[in-house]
């Protein structure tokens, strides 16, 4: 997310911002869905990071009016260039989520469209039970169709009642259900950080609480932070990728 300068939105041509999106994001995020899909990664004008909490809501609201409208008309030539009526999936983070929701909400939700989405990952921002008419979270592994959510936050971390990252649905990324039951270490199927290609062994327990995911980690995370907002798709990043080849076989075979 755009966290320098003055402007209130990013310059797709900017080469300093445009590595970080592809070292961090692409890497670590979009990979996930790789084995399974065609993927697609549009730039965009995000809105600086101060749009979240500036004083001057007009501005910030513009900014982000400018932000999705670049998201939207990239999916617009997805669709019509690049879909040809196939099954996707809708996969964002952070202010991408921001973008994605309303997406979903505007062009996905109770559309024809909707035949055709396998599954919506909404990650890391508030998506709330009452945005949708007839997209609804997904409550078990093996639905299709809905979309998944969560926030993520060291075990007995509380966040602040005003904090921008709490609320709305949480999905547990490593059982998939939407109850509040911690999923066993066991069933993590292990983590990326910095090095790509070092799968950390499975040290997570995860567990929904009130509008956000407690994560119970015994690696070095647990030491440095609190907010694991940063991380995520990293965390849970071989359970995602798993999930997305059964959605799609799940689709696949119930639906064609």
């Amino acid at each position: 997310m755009l966290n320098k300068g003055k402007h209130w939105n990013a310059d797709v041509y900017d080469t300093n911002l445009n590595h970080r999106i592809e070292t961090m994001p692409i890497r670590y995020q979009a990979s996930a869905f790789n084995g399974s899909c065609r993927v697609y990664v549009p730039r965009y004008r995000q809105a600086h990071i101060n749009a979240y909490y500036s004083k001057d809501r007009r501005s910030a609201d513009a900014a982000f009016e400018l932000a999705y409208s670049d998201v939207a008309a990239a999916f617009d030539y997805y669709l019509q260039h690049y879909n040809q009526g196939r099954p996707f999936i809708l996969a964002s983070h952070s202010q991408g989520t921001t973008h994605a929701r309303r997406l979903a909400k505007e062009k996905i939700d109770g559309k024809p469209l909707a035949q055709q989405l396998v599954a919506a990952y909404l990650v890391g921002m508030p998506v709330i039970d009452t945005l949708y008419q007839q997209l609804r979270p997904c409550e078990t592994p093996d639905q299709i169709g809905c979309f998944v959510s969560w926030m993520s936050y060291k075990q007995g971390y509380e966040p602040r009642p005003d904090a921008i990252l709490q609320g709305g649905i949480n999905i547990n990324p490593i059982t998939w259900r939407h109850d509040t039951e911690p999923s066993e270490p066991k069933a993590h199927l292990g983590t990326i950080l910095r090095k790509f290609d070092k799968k950390r062994r499975p040290t997570l327990s995860a567990q929904v609480r009130d509008g956000y995911l407690w994560v119970k980690s015994n690696n070095f995370l647990s030491k440095l932070f609190r907010d694991y907002h940063i991380v995520d798709y990293n965390l849970f990043w071989y359970n995602i990728r798993q999930h997305v080849a059964e959605q799609t076989h799940l689709f696949l075979n119930k639906k064609y």
